[in-house]
């Protein structure tokens, strides 16, 4: 009998056991192509992870401004093993997209980890020097300006520029992904882009693009009242350009509990900080946890819906 019932507690030792070292992510599902800030940030994680002993793949899943990555993660809620990284275009501004587009409810996503922000920036190759006061008043006055964007949430900023500066000569240029556009920006085809500050940080460090301005808070005041862009992003909104880790909705609370406390250990490792802002990117608080990602992304849905002006919904058929 002694036997049994030690044979049965090395049984379930094992058992406990394998549950505990079991790789708790195999694949982390990307909606951007590679280069893109979403995109750097899941490396970083994923490197990091398969050296603590979980093999992680990335499954590069690009379009619609990162829709058709999360629209698959989502459908895939049930894969334990799978997680998707996000920010605004999956988790904001797919709550104002048509169902069409948006096949499911990114106002129900499960929010797993808040990994931090990367701000927004107007960019132009250096050569051209011009304050964004300037370009202001080249747009009041009609004056041809080409901008470029990278993701559907850069194509609305620009829009909502535009409809806050009366012109008729702002031109906008879709492109699918950063890359394209930023070689345009220096070869001049195209004049200014909004991307996420991670995407051009090395461009910006060599000398070879300028940042204008930040973008949103306080309609982009000129950027040269401040040294650096460190010293700026500290008087941001700290949920300004937000990422993070989110899975579909009904997920699984004990999947997402393991998660975290995985995403918590490695967010602590001073390798993987370094290397997440030496990329541009801020970090949160690694004690920070699902609920306070929720909050974050509701106050940026609030926030960033105020740029969906009537003329912004009827060109991306907006609900």
């Amino acid at each position: 009998m002694k036997i049994l019932k030690q044979l049965t507690l090395i049984t379930a030792l094992s058992s406990t056991m394998a549950v505990a070292t079991t790789p708790p992510i195999t694949s982390i599902v990307v909606g951007f192509p590679p280069g893109g800030g979403n995109y750097l940030v899941a490396n970083i994680i994923a490197t990091a992870a398969e050296k603590a002993g979980y093999p992680t793949v990335l499954d590069i899943k690009p379009g619609a401004g990162g829709i058709v990555g999360m629209n698959y993660c989502a459908s895939k809620v049930t894969d334990k093993n799978l997680l998707c990284i996000a920010s605004q275009a999956q988790y904001v501004h797919g709550s104002f997209l048509s169902p069409e587009i948006v096949k499911y409810n990114s106002e129900k996503l499960t929010y797993v980890k808040m990994i931090g922000y990367s701000p927004s920036v107007l960019v132009t190759r250096a050569s051209n020097q011009k304050p964004f006061a300037e370009l202001i008043d080249d747009m009041k006055k009609n004056k041809p300006v080409k901008f470029g964007s990278a993701a559907i949430g850069y194509s609305i900023l620009t829009q909502w520029l535009f409809s806050n500066t009366p012109t008729s000569n702002g031109i906008l240029a879709d492109y699918k992904g950063a890359g394209p556009m930023i070689i345009d920006i220096l070869g001049g085809t195209v004049d200014y882009g909004f991307v996420p500050y991670t995407v051009v940080k090395s461009q910006v460090d060599s000398g070879t693009l300028r940042i204008v301005a930040t973008w949103p808070d306080k309609n982009a005041p000129v950027l040269a009242k401040y040294p650096n862009i460190q010293q700026y992003v500290k008087e941001m909104e700290p949920d300004t350009g937000l990422l993070g880790f989110v899975l579909g909705e009904g997920a699984d609370p004990e999947q997402v509990k393991r998660y975290n406390v995985l995403l918590t250990t490695l967010m602590q490792d001073p390798t993987v900080r370094n290397q997440l802002e030496a990329s541009g990117f801020f970090m949160s608080d690694p004690k920070l946890g699902p609920a306070d990602f929720e909050a974050a992304a509701k106050s940026e849905r609030a926030r960033l819906s105020k740029q969906y002006t009537p003329a912004v919904k009827a060109l991306y058929n907006i609900k």
